[in-house]
């Protein structure tokens, strides 16, 4: 009887550690990440103009809303994210942007030393637009920090 209350100790330990290695895993981007952008920019709905900005995850989202809002509070936004892994861990805060011509989308944001963070869930309705006329993006990163 001992082994088979061991066994199932085990068993719940295991769970246990799995599931708090998940959730600790799917946590990108935990703190605020403020950032000065030298662009206009697209992101969900709204173009925002070239400024500082503060990124950050709403509380009770699941991790899958972010709000965006400028240092002078003229301007702000919220949209959903997803986890996005970097093909390597950033040195620096980066903000990736996703550009046709002159006109930039913001695609994914990464915290230094962190290969996971998020990405824009859905593209915009003129994105959209712009892949549906065939247009290729190409995709730049910019430092997230001041």
């Amino acid at each position: 009887m001992p082994i088979r209350c061991n066994g199932i100790l085990s068993a719940g330990l295991f769970l246990l550690v799995s599931v708090t290695t998940t959730n600790v895993a799917s946590a990108q981007i935990v703190n605020q990440v403020d950032a000065t952008i030298s662009h206009s920019f697209i992101v969900s709905t709204k173009t925002l103009p070239p400024g500082k900005y503060t990124f950050q995850i709403q509380q009770d989202s699941d991790n899958s809303v972010m709000t965006v809002a400028s240092a002078d509070g003229k301007n702000s936004d919220e949209f959903l994210v997803r986890e996005s892994q970097a093909q390597s861990t950033p040195a620096h805060t980066e903000l990736v942007f996703r550009r046709y011509g002159n006109v930039e989308f913001l695609s994914k944001i990464f915290v230094a030393g962190n290969k996971l963070g998020v990405a824009v869930s859905e593209p915009s309705k003129q994105e959209k637009e712009l892949l549906a006329q065939g247009k290729q993006p190409t995709e730049h990163a910019e430092g997230g920090g001041d």
